[in-house]
């Protein structure tokens, strides 16, 4: 398991530093090196891990913790290298 935070925009492969593309939802890819990654959001001022909030569209974040509403913008993000079976 390899984990990175950073802002969503800035993530890339832990291996390689190449691009990731976007599978489903929450879950990424790095085509060079066949790598599958979880992404997992945190609170930028408690870091607790916050609730996906998906309507119409939109993606919001809730923090239990600081009990309010938060946007992609103030999210940290966390790689989890997904583990083959």
């Amino acid at each position: 398991m390899i984990k990175s935070s950073k802002k969503m925009d800035e993530l890339v492969c832990l291996k390689c530093q190449g691009p990731l593309n976007k599978i489903g939802k929450v879950n990424l890819a790095c085509p060079s090196c066949n790598i599958e990654y979880s992404v997992t959001s945190f609170c930028g001022q408690c870091s607790d891990e916050l609730q996906h909030l998906v309507a119409c569209g939109a993606v919001d974040f809730w923090c239990n913790t600081c009990n309010e509403l938060k946007g992609k913008s103030s999210a940290s993000y966390e790689l989890l290298q997904n583990t083959s079976a």
